[in-house]
């Protein structure tokens, strides 16, 4: 059932993400000029590059090291990538002409309401693993002693 889940997981993970990133491009509309919505997407996707490769980074030493660490680390990939999509937008997705507060304030909050939705994809796609894997657990379980 474990393979199950998270065979169902990784096949729902590229939907979910692919799904909420769009969702949150199309409503993401702080940015210091109006812009359309494909360019708000395509700040978003932009900004998700060096997220995902340094989650992917991440992943290495949670996969090697003890249960006990994993915690830790999923917290210092998520909040690493928060950081890291903030600094990316700091310097690419806000106009230079705006006062440094104003812009670092807008990039802060982009990187952590966008490592959020990373959060709910992926959470997404593991309740969907899950429900397909547990559907298929019980339907390969037969029929049960109370029925007719």
């Amino acid at each position: 059932m474990t393979n199950e889940l998270l065979e169902g997981m990784f096949f729902w993970a590229p939907f979910t993400s692919f799904a909420l990133y769009t969702l949150f491009g199309i409503v993401w509309r702080a940015y210091a000029e109006p812009l359309n919505m494909v360019v708000r997407i395509r700040y978003i996707y932009a900004l998700l590059i060096p997220a995902q490769i340094f989650m992917l980074v991440m992943t290495v030493p949670i996969a090697t090291l003890s249960a006990e660490a994993a915690p830790f680390l999923s917290f210092f990939g998520l909040f690493g990538s928060a950081v890291i999509v903030s600094i990316t937008a700091y310097f690419g997705a806000f106009p230079q002409s705006e006062s440094r507060g104003r812009r670092f304030a807008r990039a802060l909050t982009l990187g952590f309401a966008l490592v959020a939705v990373i959060f709910v994809a992926t959470f997404a796609a593991l309740m969907i693993g899950m429900v397909t894997a547990m559907g298929d657990a019980l339907a390969a379980a037969g029929p049960t002693l109370d029925g007719p």
